[in-house]
């Protein structure tokens, strides 16, 4: 491979920000400093007014993930070639594994379906169950270079645990072997009597599926999940967190003898349950998902979560479901399937939203939606950062030049786009996944040409990422017994 320079950029890692230039060569960052000379044959970028940043990691996804009779809209190859072109260069994606089901297999299966990845990847061990299987299968994921797993207090009787005892005992086999257990909170046994007398009182409309999903709902789930894990001696990552009441209970565990780490979704940053009451049903019901859409004050709150520290990960929990599939529920909104696309926006939107309005640095920036998550994860150094010996996953941003975020043009395989004709700031123009320059848009008068953008991302070029347990940023502060 030949050598590459990026060249008068300014260039963000997580606790720097400086104008300097890259030399990357055979697919690695080589030298970070300023006036760097270009060797012989090397290839030159020209960042000069642009950010160069680490290329984002999106710590949750959901890639052609089985929901019942048909699969999430983006396969491998278009959710990740969607990714590249929004200026993310890993993704984590979790294993989908229903009740009953080999846990095992599952592990076998998903780890050849990755493999058509454009981009590097890990991924995420799913638990439903809690007998010998799983626990064999979640020393055979440790094996394998899978060092987290998620477990579910919502969808009771679906994916949820039987049992106060089952997460209990998770999280006593997580902390015991060093994996990052990771809960989605939400009141399963609440929501399925709330969503049932909402429907009783003939309430059965998109509007009404917040409604069953109350954030003290998560919020009490949320402190049923981070008292588990301070029972167990484990850490615990609460994926996306969406309220006030589920940022309190970060913020007050997180003090403990293992950290309690808070995600959230750019569909939580950056919209609201009002979209959920609009009159045409597919907007409505398009931005159906769990937990829900909250409110103004919790959006805020969000990005508030992130200056004072309680939140770490921007991620998206991207689950793309096309229409025909969403209008399953036009009479009731419990079958409405539940997730919203959001691999493709989520860089631009971070950046839109966040840095160009003030409300977080680009470093800032690029913790959330990077170094965090690689150092959370146990891909860091060799993901998450511009510096000698990581990887060369850049995203270079053009923080003046402005897009309008389009279903016409959009890489991502599913029928909508949750922020149809929205203009944004602060376009990625170029990502390099190892190296390799997979996406280039070129900017017109201020205006980003991105339909007619060069996306060179390949089916298959992306390598696994095995990470190893007890990784140091969340085992590091254990207090000895």
């Amino acid at each position: 491979m030949s050598s590459l320079l990026i060249k008068n950029g300014t260039i963000v890692n997580a606790d720097s920000e400086a104008i300097g230039d890259v030399l990357i060569k055979d697919g690695k960052i080589v030298s970070v400093s300023q006036n760097l000379a270009a060797p012989e044959g090397a290839k030159i970028i020209d960042a000069t007014g642009k950010y160069v940043c680490p290329g984002g990691i999106d710590p949750h996804t959901h890639i052609e993930m089985p929901l019942g009779n048909f699969n999430t809209s983006d396969d491998w190859v278009h959710a990740t070639r969607a990714a590249v072109a929004g200026g993310t260069t890993c993704v984590i994606d979790f294993i989908p594994v229903a009740k009953g089901e080999s846990h095992s297999e599952w592990i076998d299966k998903w780890e050849k379906t990755a493999t058509k990845s454009t981009i590097d990847y890990s991924l995420h061990m799913s638990v439903v169950d809690w007998n010998d299987e799983v626990k064999a299968a979640l020393e055979k994921a440790i094996a394998h270079g899978i060092n987290s797993a998620k477990c579910y207090l919502a969808y009771k009787g679906r994916i949820m645990l039987d049992s106060d005892q089952d997460f209990l005992q998770f999280f006593e086999f997580a902390g015991k072997h060093g994996m990052l257990p990771m809960a989605h909170c939400e009141d399963g046994e609440i929501i399925t009597y709330m969503a049932a007398d909402l429907v009783a009182q003939g309430k059965t409309q998109p509007k009404w599926h917040p409604e069953s999903r109350p954030a003290w709902c998560e919020g009490s789930a949320a402190k049923h999940a981070a008292g588990y894990a301070a029972a167990a001696h484990s850490p615990l990552y609460i994926v996306h967190n969406t309220c006030i009441d589920a940022l309190n209970v970060v913020a007050n565990f997180n003090a403990g003898e293992y950290p309690v780490i808070g995600e959230t979704t750019i569909c939580h940053l950056t919209l609201t349950k009002e979209i959920n009451s609009n009159p045409n049903f597919d907007i409505a019901a398009g931005a159906v998902l769990s937990p829900p859409l909250r409110t103004e004050a919790d959006r805020q709150a969000l990005w508030g979560g992130f200056r004072k520290g309680i939140l770490k990960t921007i991620a998206t929990d991207h689950c793309p479901i096309d229409l025909q599939y969403k209008r399953r529920g036009m009479d009731d909104f419990r079958k409405i399937p539940n997730g919203c696309p959001a691999i493709e926006e989520r860089m631009v939107l971070a950046w839109n939203y966040g840095v160009d309005k003030g409300l977080i640095s680009p470093m800032e920036y690029v913790q959330a939606t990077s170094t965090n998550a690689a150092k959370i994860f146990g891909l860091w150094p060799q993901k998450g950062a511009i510096q000698e010996g990581s990887d060369a996953d850049i995203v270079i941003i053009d923080p003046k030049a402005k897009r309008t975020i389009n279903h016409d043009s959009q890489k991502s395989a599913v029928d909508y786009n949750l922020w149809e004709g929205l203009e944004v700031t602060g376009v990625p123009v170029m990502t390099l996944s190892r190296g390799e320059i997979v996406w280039e848009v070129e900017v017109k008068d201020g205006i980003a040409q991105y339909k007619e953008g060069k996306l060179t991302a390949t089916e298959g070029r992306g390598h696994f990422i095995a990470r190893k347990a007890f990784v140091p940023y969340v085992y590091g502060r254990k207090i000895q017994h």
